[in-house]
């Protein structure tokens, strides 16, 4: 007996002891308790790019049915907070996700079925996240309608669907992933359709989803017994199968539950065999689980009996990365408007029509947001190029081979119908793209399908015009209308068009609308130097709220010759951090063609790439690639600007030249040009804009006005050409004083602005852009007494303050500081005749004036005489950075019609004595002078012995004091109406450029050329003239200049080359020898001979 005793309590003891290992409750995930996973592939963020999160109105299409009683919703559905919102009509509402498309449409540049159509084969998952206002019902039923084919009929559609609530039974499915008990309670439910796997009547009809291998329409059965109910929308997903997770589990007891927490949202699911026969799983069992059908987040997967609940494992899903790539693409590059016209049609101003009109169109408005207008008929019309009443020759003429890439926004006050009645004369509510081709002047338009804005909000559209195919209205996937005798599709685009119109809305009552940022651009090209910057842009795929934070990521770059991944991509470029959302790609490497770019993302779980919208066009004339010295220059691009280090900064802008090479902006040319001057309203403001260079440039204006926001504007300018900016038509600035910052994104660009006083220009004056702000500035010239006003203009283009103090050098000595403060991107005007400095009025006192900043800033310097019967006297300059000890002047003139004016200062506090060369066309007249310390002097050349009638030029070196020198001049002599000023320079050089000029018109336009030959030895000249509009450059038989002289042309020999009356030009000047080039503009302003003029010396590249 003791012995069975002892016995069974060991073995008791034993088992006790075993227990805990072999019974252990055990559950795990891939083996493990937590695992990091991608996302299942789904549809609309793959195919469409924007997945159905419903962060905007275009992630549904609102209706279908004609007549407001028999659609779903009882007003347009609310989308905010990526939450669709809306009152069902119908007991039981669809909402439809991707629309066909229809006949007759342009569909296939519309989130349509046509355009993007469903692999039926590859995305089966469809999956969603609901809250409904009513419960949902053991018997209702919610699910998928889909279009296999086009048209639509009883042959193409199909329906998948099942049970909300309950359903258990061979012929049914799990609809609502809720627990079983919490099914029919209210809140949030998630619900997954299988659609590729058939069942029973009434579940399934009509087509299978995989009968054709595509779907072109979706849209969700949301249930039954819901008229009046509130229903929410988070997410829809369709996915594909197979993004699974190994769930096992064991020791729980009984029937086993699986269930998943949604940590970001508290969602609870179960997770449901693929059978419905049963709900539950055997214990001591595995189960691979597609979670596909869920969204990105961290899931708490729990199994559990009656008994027993296991702990948590963690299925870490993660969002995937959503890719768009942001150039190239299918909107192209540069813009025709803002390429030739100077101002691009963002209709921000009705002057951008003024190559077209309105047709049919009241109460039209211009503004920041675009056009708005309400149709008048049932053919209004913005026309942008309009030949009906211009003789040949005359018309705008738009490139049509290069310009073909069309994009632009139009939006309507009411919501579109997507039915064929919409496509009807009667109905109207499309939009439409209508030209013609030169050669058929006054003949047959060629006319796009219709556009259909289906839900009547903001839609921008842009496609390549070239590639549109011609088709019937009866047709799904063809964009020209080609149906005589309605229309015909005669003209496809190309050649030469010189009609071109958005047609805006058809019908026959009248209708709202607002069109905005149209565009006409060329495809996407390498710089200069053969380098494109790919730019991208990723993020995550949420579908829904909470934190979930995106895996770092890394990009693979690959292009290809179509967006046909089956033949193959080669990759450029590796392992380049998402986040840097830019590559530079020396694309010049490869042979002229198209390419296509593909953006790769790697997270370190998926990977999600997609292709450029458009291509990029690589020509054949980059420089060689070749680097001999491996600094990373192009030994080509080298000698061509004639720098060898990549590491230096020829032009002082702050960019090295390996950062110059790599945006094919010019080394020798500052990449920012700022203005201090300018204004509208009385003024006429122009800025004048040339590229020296032979190739393309592209840039963007920031206007600073006084008061106000700045305004930004982007412009492109064609190599060896220049542009005339008309300020005062700039959408905001009609009346204003302001400065403007130039910011050169590729190319070579120099500046000037010129204004013109109003009434007929009774004067005006020129000045160029400097180069950058500075802390420190000087200006020679200012006086604060009768006659003259002199108003000092300060910007700070920066993002800090500048305490600024400008110490005014006053005629016979003493130094009045003047201090303020300069906000940041921040204009101010100073009039000084009104200073009272310390007490002492500046009023009376000539001066001149050194500025210094704590932070850069620029300075400019504007006088104005209020005398003569014809208006102001006008000239200004911008302030020089430095004083130097060698100055050059190319301009001046004496005798009985100019009086020119040498003005003299000296910054420092030492006296220096000063040596002036005249240079005239036949001799050379040497005068010295002395400066004492902090003062300045006016030379009248006229008196000086043998310059009182005479061209002139001068030279100007000091003792070793530097020093700084303007020069004025008045005409005419004795009765002074105008005059021009500017600063001399301070070398001479063998390039240079002037953005400014004019020839002819109405007043006469006259414009000189000055060059200045300061050395000893003759220089051989070439002129070339750069013209606007698409013009072709003029180069003009070679000019000698002699040494020490002076040569002056005038552009009105310039005729018989092929300037026309009424052109405004730039000039590019390259020389043999170093010289000294201005320009000088006259005309007869107010109605007087010469009654305005203005000046400006070259800028050396």
């Amino acid at each position: 007996m003791q012995s069975f005793a002892t016995s069974f309590l060991a073995l008791v003891i034993a088992m006790v002891a075993a227990t805990p290992a072999a019974l252990a409750q055990t559950l795990s995930v891939n083996g493990t308790t937590a695992v990091a996973v991608g996302s299942a592939e789904d549809y609309a963020a793959s195919v469409i790019g924007d997945p159905w999160d419903f962060d905007q109105t275009t992630d549904h299409v609102y209706m279908l049915e004609q007549t407001q009683g028999s659609e779903s919703w009882q007003s347009v559905p609310a989308v905010s907070g990526g939450v669709l919102r809306a009152t069902a009509r119908l007991a039981a509402p669809t909402l439809y996700l991707l629309f066909e498309g229809m006949p007759g449409a342009v569909n296939r540049l519309e989130k349509t079925g046509v355009r993007h159509p469903i692999d039926t084969r590859r995305f089966v998952q469809l999956s969603f996240r609901m809250r409904r206002s009513t419960a949902p019902r053991p018997d209702e039923l919610v699910g998928a309608q889909y279009l296999t084919g086009v048209p639509r009929g009883a042959a193409t559609w199909g329906i998948e669907q099942g049970q909300a609530a309950g359903g258990v039974g061979p012929d049914s499915r799990m609809v609502n992933q809720s627990p079983v008990s919490q099914q029919t309670s209210p809140g949030w439910h998630l619900y997954t359709i299988i659609l590729d796997r058939r069942l029973a009547a009434p579940f399934s009809a009509g087509q299978p989803w995989n009968a054709t291998g595509i779907a072109r329409a979706l849209n969700l059965g949301l249930g039954s017994g819901l008229a009046g109910a509130t229903i929410e929308m988070d997410w829809v997903r369709l996915t594909e199968r197979g993004q699974t997770v190994h769930l096992s589990w064991s020791n729980l007891g009984g029937a086993i539950t699986l269930t998943a927490r949604h940590t970001q949202t508290g969602d609870v699911i179960q997770i449901y065999p693929e059978s419905a026969s049963s709900v539950t799983f055997p214990d001591d069992s595995s189960y691979t689980w597609d979670y596909g059908y869920l969204p990105p987040g961290t899931w708490r997967v729990t199994a559990a009996s009656e008994a027993r609940q296991s702990n948590a494992v963690t299925v870490d899903i993660a969002p995937a990365p959503l890719v768009t790539v942001l150039d190239p693409d299918e909107a192209g590059g540069r813009d025709f408007a803002e390429t030739l016209l100077a101002d691009g049609w963002d209709l921000t101003n009705s002057q951008d029509l003024r190559h077209g009109r309105l047709w049919e169109t009241v109460n039209a408005a211009f503004g920041a947001s675009g056009m708005t207008g309400t149709s008048d008929g049932n053919n209004p019309a913005v026309i942008l190029a309009d030949d009906w009443d211009d003789p040949p020759g005359t018309e705008l003429v738009i490139d049509a081979d290069r310009f073909h890439r069309l994009s632009f926004t139009i939006e309507y006050d009411h919501k579109e119908l997507g039915i064929n009645a919409a496509l009807a004369d009667t109905w109207g509510g499309l939009a439409r793209v209508i030209w013609r081709e030169r050669s058929n002047n006054g003949g047959t338009f060629t006319q796009t399908h219709g556009f259909i804005v289906y839900d009547g909000w903001p839609r921008t559209y842009s496609f390549d015009l070239k590639a549109l195919r011609a088709g019937s209205q009866s047709t799904y996937d063809t964009e020209i209308c080609d149906q005589p005798p309605a229309c015909e599709a005669r003209h496809p685009w190309g050649g030469q068009i010189t009609n071109l119109s958005i047609d805006p809305y058809e019908a026959e009552t009248p209708r709202w609308f607002r069109l905005a940022d149209i565009r006409l651009a060329e495809d996407d090209q390498p710089n200069a130097s053969g380098f494109f910057t790919v730019r991208w842009r990723v993020s995550p795929a949420l579908f829904t709220g909470g934190e979930i934070s995106a895996r770092p990521a890394t990009v693979n770059l690959y292009y290809d010759t179509d967006t046909n991944p089956a033949s193959g991509r080669v990759r450029f470029a590796s392992g380049v951090d998402a986040s840097d959302a830019a590559y530079v790609w020396h694309a010049g490497t490869l042979t002229p063609g198209l390419y296509y770019v593909y953006v790769e993302v790697d997270d370190g779980v998926q990977r999600r790439g997609r292709y450029s919208t458009g291509p990029l066009r690589v020509g054949g004339d980059y420089p060689s690639a070749t680097d001999g010295d491996g600094d990373g220059l192009s030994d080509a691009w080298e000698a061509g600007h004639g720098v060898q280090s990549a590491a230096a900064d020829e032009d002082a802008d702050g960019v090295n030249n390996l950062a110059e090479y790599r945006s094919g902006t010019d080394p020798r040319l500052p990449n920012r040009w700022i203005f201090s001057e300018g204004a509208t309203g009385f003024f006429e403001e122009r800025l004048a804009v040339a590229n020296p260079a032979a190739a393309p440039a592209e840039f963007q204006v920031k206007y600073i006005p006084e008061a106000g926001n700045p305004v930004t504007r982007r412009y492109a300018i064609d190599g060896l050409s220049r542009m005339t900016i008309p300020v005062n038509e700039v959408a905001g600035l009609s009346s204003t004083a302001l400065g403007a910052e130039i910011t050169t994104i590729s190319g070579a660009l120099v500046a000037e602005r010129t204004m013109f006083a109003g009434g007929g220009r009774p004067g005006g004056h020129t000045g160029k852009a400097v180069a950058g702000a500075r802390q420190q500035w000087f200006l020679a010239e200012g006086f604060g007494g009768h006659p003259f006003d002199t108003f000092i203009l300060f910007v700070n283009p920066g993002t800090q303050a500048a305490e600024v103090t400008a110490s005014y050098l006053l005629d016979g000595g003493g130094v009045l500081p003047h201090r303020f403060t300069l906000p940041p991107t921040s204009r101010r005007t100073v009039y000084a005749n009104d200073l009272i400095i310390d007490g002492v009025p500046l009023r009376g006192r000539a001066f001149s004036l050194k500025v210094d900043s704590t932070g850069p800033i620029t300075v400019e310097r504007a006088m104005y005489v209020a005398i003569g019967p014809f208006g102001n006297i006008a000239h200004a300059s911008p302030a020089v950075e430095a004083p130097s000890a060698s100055w050059l002047v190319a301009e001046g003139r004496t005798g009985p019609w100019f009086d020119t004016f040498l003005l003299l200062a000296n910054p420092r506090n030492e006296p220096t004595t000063v040596t002036v060369r005249y240079l005239t066309p036949s001799a050379v007249v040497p005068q010295t002078y002395r400066l004492d310390a902090n003062s300045r002097r006016t030379v009248l050349v006229d008196d000086v012995p043998g310059l009182a009638d005479t061209e002139v030029s001068a030279a100007i070196t000091t003792d070793g004091g530097p020093i700084i020198v303007e020069r004025a001049m008045y005409w005419p002599q004795g009765s002074w109406t105008e005059a021009h000023n500017s600063f001399g320079v301070t070398s001479a050089a063998t390039r240079w450029a002037l953005a400014e000029g004019e020839l002819g018109g109405s007043q006469a336009f006259n414009s000189f050329l000055l060059l200045a030959n300061p050395g000893n030895e003759a220089a051989s000249v070439e002129i070339t003239i750069l013209r606007s509009g698409g013009r072709a450059p003029i180069t003009l038989p070679r000019q000698r200049v002699s040494a020490n002289n002076r040569v002056t042309l005038a552009a009105d020999q310039w005729r018989s080359h092929g300037l026309t009356d009424g052109e405004r030009f730039g000039l590019r000047v390259i020389s043999t020898r170093p010289i000294v080039v201005e320009r000088a503009m006259y005309w007869n302003g107010g109605g007087a001979l010469l009654g305005g003029g203005t000046n400006e010396t070259g800028i050396s590249w």
